[in-house]
């Protein structure tokens, strides 16, 4: 759970990390938050709302009105970086987010490097081969440099408008290495911030020797997002699912 993923070099540790990684996302379905619906038939009466409802009836409580528990699934959006300085990380990461999407029918996913990709039914693909077979050929995503404030400047324009809404958690899954300037990256992040619920930004560098929370990346965009957290390793992303419950 500790290993960094930079480190899993034997291939029976990788497929079994990438497995876990899977199976994390997935548990979130059973974790998600709950909220009450007032419904008119059930077992536990809401006082608040049976005494609203009775007003109409003189304040004899003709209808009363239950509270029911629900499910309140995430509305997800993922924007991962597959640039080349990625390249140990996302074997991983991409099976963490195709929990998300398989688990989650509200979730839409894109990849970028100095473009950006809508890969959200790659994911929903049954085999894993064949996901990463079609994920490669989309522009040789593995050798591609690092664009980010472009990547997100293309989502607002083609995407933002129907995909995000107040009650959507954004996550975006990058190292922050860009050739783009930093302002023009938060006034991008600026712009998703003003519509979505909120961003949540995983830095698989985050937590390694060397490197600098301050470097001019991570202080430009740190006011634009709600959350900067690791995911270097599978007890990273468990952090991480345990803070979007």
């Amino acid at each position: 759970g500790k290993a960094d993923f930079r480190f899993l070099k034997d291939a029976r540790a990788m497929r079994e990390a990438e497995r876990l990684s899977e199976q994390l996302a997935q548990q979130l379905k059973r974790r998600i938050k709950r909220k009450k619906k007032i419904v008119a038939r059930g077992r536990a009466i809401n006082i608040r709302h049976t005494l609203r409802a009775s007003l109409g009836t003189g304040g004899i409580p003709l209808y009363p009105r239950y509270s029911l528990q629900v499910k309140q699934p995430p509305k997800l959006l993922v924007l991962h970086d597959v640039s080349h300085s990625m390249t140990w990380n996302n074997p991983l990461l991409f099976r963490f987010v195709r929990g998300l999407v398989n688990v989650f029918n509200d979730t839409e996913a894109f990849v970028f490097h100095t473009r950006l990709h809508h890969v959200t039914e790659l994911f929903r693909e049954p085999s894993l081969d064949k996901m990463r077979k079609q994920l490669e050929a989309k522009n040789n995503l593995w050798l591609g440099g690092t664009c980010i404030a472009d990547s997100l400047a293309s989502f607002n324009k083609e995407f933002a408008g129907y995909m995000l809404s107040p009650q959507t958690r954004v996550m975006l899954i990058s190292d922050g290495f860009d050739t783009n300037e930093p302002a023009r990256l938060a006034a991008e992040l600026n712009k998703i911030k003003r519509r979505a619920n909120r961003i949540l930004w995983l830095n698989p560098m985050q937590a390694r020797d060397g490197y600098d929370e301050n470097n001019v990346t991570a202080a430009t965009i740190r006011p634009h997002v709600d959350c900067i957290a690791p995911a270097h390793s599978l007890d990273s992303l468990r952090a991480i699912l345990h803070a979007m419950r």
